[in-house]
């Protein structure tokens, strides 16, 4: 709002998220019978892409009216939301350490067992 004058975008918006790891921040293994007990990173939320944004509605107002900026601006807030949600609302993270785990068991035939230390 700007003396009055109210402008409004109304958007929403499709994304591809990517979570994994630092591995140089990789501490190693120890092997415990047919154990491995690791220290590796802590998954993180890598990237947030969008693939689609639609806009629902837009309304200039009388003086205040609809810039570049402004959709630049709503589009930032629309990736800020889905990065907050994706680290909130969705197991993600815990996707990802899964995977990990499932992966170093593979490479092994299964015949080891894969866990973070400090989960014993």
């Amino acid at each position: 709002k700007w003396l009055g004058s109210e402008k409004l975008v109304i958007v929403q918006g499709d994304f591809v998220l990517k979570a994994g790891f630092n591995l140089s921040e990789f501490e190693g293994f120890e092997v415990k019978g047919n154990e491995v007990i690791g220290e590796w990173p802590e998954p993180r939320l890598l990237s947030v892409e969008p693939v689609s944004m639609e806009i629902f509605y837009s309304k200039s107002g009388k003086w205040n009216k609809l810039s570049d900026q402004d959709y630049e601006a709503v589009q930032n807030l629309l990736v800020q939301q889905a990065r907050r949600d994706a680290l909130m609302k969705s197991n993600i993270l815990e996707e990802a350490d899964r995977i990990i785990q499932t992966r170093l068991e593979d490479l092994t035939d299964g015949e080891l067992r894969f866990r973070r230390r400090g989960l014993e």
